[in-house]
């Protein structure tokens, strides 16, 4: 099946309302502007619904970033919701991935002190659209486009471009915005039965989707095999 186009999603609305003709209750640019929302929202809520501006369905935004001598905060250009993975590929080196960690270890504990003529940074933490990387890259084989940030941005509408056909959101969530459009319908409409019907349904799938991308498909180990952890344990005989 593939994704609706706006115009689609209004004949599948009006199949299903008793409202076969645009105008007499809810308009098309009504259900447009609730499929962009929806799309939005869906996104922000699941972190599975991330898009380039050259692919359709996508799951992942990545971004690289050049690395600096002695510099540990990077800007991001894109507004993560949440970042899955970082890995560092410098060209003589074979690449890995850097361990997330708690920002009150930057510079502190079991990631200090780390001087030389070459450092190769290990940790990556995020934090307020900019990325920390730790220990602070030193020497030229080490400072370059190397950093890969792969994680999940927010639908900007259900659509980017009509005409190219680019959307924002996969396949599976095609009915699930649907129900998202036919909640706002009905309550337009004052059947707020029908309503609540949809809007319970839409949240239900968000809660599964959700939970399906955080809880099973990124999440491949135990937290204390992926993150480094934000206490001190001291060591037990």
């Amino acid at each position: 099946m593939s994704l609706y186009t706006y115009a689609n999603i209004a004949t599948e609305v009006r199949t299903l309302l008793p409202d076969p003709s645009p105008g007499n209750f809810v308009s098309d640019t009504e259900i447009q502007a609730w499929s962009d929302r929806g799309a939005r929202n869906i996104s922000a809520v699941t972190s599975s619904c991330p898009i380039t501006a050259t692919a359709t369905g996508v799951l992942t935004q990545t971004e690289t970033v050049t690395t600096v001598a002695s510099t540990y905060r990077y800007s991001l250009t894109a507004q993560f919701l949440r970042i899955w993975s970082v890995t560092f590929e410098p060209a003589a080196t074979t690449p890995f991935g850097l361990q997330r960690m708690d920002m009150k270890w930057i510079g502190h504990g079991f990631c200090g002190g780390i001087t030389g003529a070459a450092v190769v940074p290990k940790f990556y933490a995020h934090f307020g659209n900019s990325l920390y990387i730790w220990p602070s890259p030193i020497g030229a084989a080490n400072v370059g486009t190397y950093i890969k940030v792969y994680g999940s941005v927010s639908a900007e509408d259900y659509m980017h471009s009509e005409t190219a056909d680019i959307y924002a959101i996969p396949d599976r969530m095609q009915d699930t915005l649907i129900d998202y459009v036919m909640a706002h319908a009905y309550m337009k409409m004052g059947v707020f039965s029908k309503a609540s019907e949809h809007m319970q349904n839409y949240i239900a799938a968000l809660d599964f989707e959700r939970k399906d991308n955080i809880d099973r498909k990124h999440t491949p180990n135990s937290k204390d095999m992926y993150e480094v952890a934000t206490e001190t344990v001291s060591a037990q005989r």
